[in-house]
């Protein structure tokens, strides 16, 4: 939290302190445009102006402070004459502008969505001369004061070049003419205003790649910028992890932790999680931690897969049983019940004999005690439910209720031998209700 912290504070800081220091972009540009006028007031009655007269120019020099702010200064020229329907008339105004400047589309962010298009805001004030000779500067009758307010969409066309369309509303005081300089005015309030429409170009000057106009993110201070990149850079290499664990390495306390190893919330081995031989099985309830193993053996191998691990197993690579150390069952030869007595099942946790499981061993009592010479082996089973150590216990309870049933029903304790298997060996799929249920069971095998 506190490296989040520390970037987000940088990110501000650049941002405000940047464009004081070291900008990254270009300042200057010259401007120069051309287009028409539109007389808003006032005329001399019956005098009239035509709706758009093709006659005003400009040139000029703009300097950016920063991506946001700049100023201005331009000579403007505007010449006005007569429609078809009117006396014929020719004025002009020269005035030379001193505007501020806003750039409305770095402060609206276009950058989002468009690099092309921009907007310039600009308002001022400036000194204008205006007569009847079609030209003048400085050498007017009348000399006027104004006040210019206007709005300059952009278009980049290059990295040195642009085009602007500009719109501007110029309001004069002091004007001793109508514009179309026939009739006297007092020289108070605003008594010439007019519009210009005009279309041109900046031609943007420095060294630097960009230039203001299109800079919104570029004016960053190089020491922060550099302080702020040192500062990521940390960040990411911290972020790595060189062990593969899980834990980043400005977390980890244990830096070579070996491939496998369960870690803690530093990085650090547990032990109690630790698993050596890569079964599955953690070493502190593994039997056997450096080999690889089962579930049903304690974390042992068991290569003949008969439940009995190869380190308890005296025949290796012949399925047994249990109850006779691995190898098979040496009372007699195995024999078919008939009829086949039913699987016994429990409930989910439980190994008491329900009522109605009960009565299925009723049949195999019946069995036995026709068949004095049988032994019977009752296997108990578990589900996958709960872990090791609790499913073998569940079978083994199970085999032995269904044992104790039995004997109480008068079968030789000496005929009878019981093994428990827990979840090793499932009758059905273990991932639905119902699989699991088949699965909670007591299952028999008799032998002569």
């Amino acid at each position: 939290m506190k490296k989040i912290t520390l970037v987000g504070l940088l990110l501000i800081g650049s941002t405000a302190f940047g464009q004081i220091t070291k900008p990254s972009f270009n300042r200057w540009s010259v401007d120069v445009s051309a287009g028409a006028n539109t007389a808003i007031r006032s005329l001399t009655p019956g005098y009239r102006t035509k709706s758009l007269g093709f006659y005003s120019a400009e040139v000029g020099a703009r300097y950016m402070l920063n991506a946001y702010f700049g100023f201005d200064m331009n000579l403007g020229f505007d010449k006005f004459g007569n429609n078809s329907d009117s006396p014929d008339f020719t004025s002009s105004v020269g005035r030379l502008n001193f505007q501020g400047n806003i750039n409305l589309g770095n402060m609206m962010n276009f950058y989002q969505w468009t690099n092309r298009l921009g907007c310039i805001a600009h308002i001022g004030v400036g000194l204008a001369n205006h007569d009847s000779t079609g030209f003048s500067f400085f050498y007017g009758e009348d000399r006027l004061g104004q006040l210019i307010i206007g709005l300059t969409p952009q278009v980049k066309l290059t990295n040195k070049l642009a085009l602007n369309l500009d719109v501007q509303y110029l309001g004069t005081t002091r004007a001793h003419h109508t514009l179309d300089y026939v009739t006297k005015l007092d020289g108070y309030g605003f008594g010439m205003r007019y519009v210009t429409y005009t279309a041109g170009i900046s031609y943007y000057l420095g060294g630097f790649e960009q230039h203001a106009d299109w800079s919104p993110t570029k004016s960053v201070n190089q020491e922060d910028l550099d302080l702020l990149r040192a500062e990521m850079e940390k960040m990411r290499k911290n972020m790595k992890d060189d062990d593969n664990d899980g834990v980043p390495n400005y977390l980890d306390n244990e830096a070579d932790t070996p491939e496998g190893n369960i870690v803690d919330s530093h990085g650090v081995t547990d032990p109690n999680r630790m698993d050596t031989d890569r079964d599955g099985i953690p070493d502190a309830f593994d039997a056997c931690p450096e080999e690889e193993g089962k579930f049903s053996t304690n974390g042992c191998p068991d290569g003949d897969n008969d439940g009995v691990a190869d380190k308890d197993d005296k025949c290796p690579t012949t399925p047994g049983s249990m109850a006779a150390e691995g190898c098979p069952q040496s009372s007699g030869s195995r024999v078919e019940l008939n009829p086949a007595p039913e699987s016994i099942y429990f409930d989910l946790g439980h190994s008491e004999l329900k009522k109605a499981e009960s009565k299925k061993l009723d049949q195999l009592v019946e069995i036995m005690k026709n068949n004095p010479s049988y032994t019977l082996i009752i296997k108990g089973h578990a589900d996958k439910t709960g872990g090791f150590e609790l499913n073998q216990n569940l079978s083994k309870d199970r085999a032995t209720s269904v044992l104790n049933y039995l004997i109480k029903q008068g079968i030789d304790p000496a005929r009878l031998q019981t093994v428990a298997y827990g979840s090793s060996f499932p009758a059905t799929e273990d991932g639905t209700k119902a699989g699991r249920a088949k699965n909670r069971r007591v299952e028999f095998e008799a032998r002569n």
